[in-house]
């Protein structure tokens, strides 16, 4: 009878797995990475306006282009001179077209305040945050600000009406300080509005 080495099996099984492995590694590569086509979103000038496009115009004057994964974001609205919003699956993109730089993909809405602070809405709840995609006030408020008619009212560069549980009160935009306790009813906005418009 013949007798088996079991270290020979071991070596030969070993260099077969692998070479296994080497293998899915290869295939993994070419099928995600060699032969995945970019997608990009072109941000162009367009008389005065912007233009989005997924086709590349040489002719016109070219801001920056968003580069894509498998799917392009959807361009949803232009919100300042400088920011746009794109529509993902899950979430909207705040995106400044002119530097090409993404500020923020975590929020559903964004509302800017003035040039260094936006309002952000997540699951029906809004919060702030500054350019840099700091959080500066939680999103835990019902709203902030107060809207009359379609405009938005009721802050300064300092501070905001925030409402919760409905009732109104005022907190810095730099940090969520409670300047005013909110326990205001809608009835007395107005004493609200007057703070803010006398700091």
């Amino acid at each position: 009878m013949k007798k088996i080495n079991i270290a020979k099996i071991v070596w030969v099984l070993s260099i077969f797995l692998v070479l296994i492995i080497i293998l899915v590694a290869v295939m993994d590569y070419k099928i995600h990475y060699e032969y995945k086509i970019k997608n990009k979103l072109y941000f162009y000038e367009c008389d005065g306006n912007l233009c989005v496009t997924e086709v590349e115009d040489e002719e016109k004057l070219l801001y920056s282009k968003y580069e894509c994964d498998d799917e392009c974001p959807v361009f949803k609205s232009q919100i300042d001179d400088n920011y746009v919003i794109l529509e993902e699956k899950d979430n909207n993109i705040l995106f400044n077209y002119r530097k090409n730089k993404v500020i923020s993909k975590n929020y559903d809405n964004y509302k800017f305040l003035n040039n260094n602070y936006i309002i952000v809405t997540k699951n029906n709840y809004q919060g702030i945050i500054d350019i840099d995609n700091n959080l500066t006030v939680l999103t835990s408020y019902d709203s902030l600000g107060y809207m009359k008619e379609e405009y938005l009212i009721g802050y300064n560069l300092n501070n905001i009406i925030a409402q919760k549980n409905n009732l109104y009160g005022i907190i810095s935009i730099k940090d969520g300080t409670i300047i005013e306790e909110i326990e205001y009813r809608e009835e007395e906005i107005d004493t609200l509005l007057n703070i803010i418009n006398n700091e």
